[in-house]
């Protein structure tokens, strides 16, 4: 396998699990999680909990960035701060530009943004 990617194929497997949206930590005992499920591949799956929906799309990794798809989601209601941080999540997902590996978070800077999304496993 090619060193380049290594890194890349560490991300897959078990669904991240979101801590922070831009500096902002999760609202308490939600679930919003991202899962790269065929990570080397030209436009690998993804899929995950926005918050209280499922959502699916595909992503390009090449080296550090990333990108996804237009994310498709479910549309169950939910209440309404879980709301906004799924709208707030899946925004920032669809401005992601690049990621970064450490001690097993993995961390997602989006265009716009200052402060990134944040994973743990």
């Amino acid at each position: 396998m090619p060193a380049s990617l290594q890194p890349v194929l560490q991300i897959t497997g078990p669904a991240w699990k979101l801590t922070e949206i831009g500096g902002t930590p999760v609202v308490a005992g939600s679930k919003a999680t991202l899962d790269f499920l065929d990570t080397g591949k030209p436009d690998s799956r993804v899929s995950g909990n926005g918050s209280c929906n499922k959502f699916g799309g595909k992503s390009t990794i090449t080296g550090g960035t990333v990108h996804f798809s237009p994310l498709r989601s479910t549309k169950m209601a939910c209440a309404s701060e879980l709301n906004a941080q799924e709208t707030k999540y899946l925004e920032m997902l669809q401005a992601a530009e690049r990621w970064e590996l450490r001690d097993r978070v993995l961390t997602i800077f989006c265009k716009g943004s200052d402060k990134p999304l944040r994973f743990v496993e």
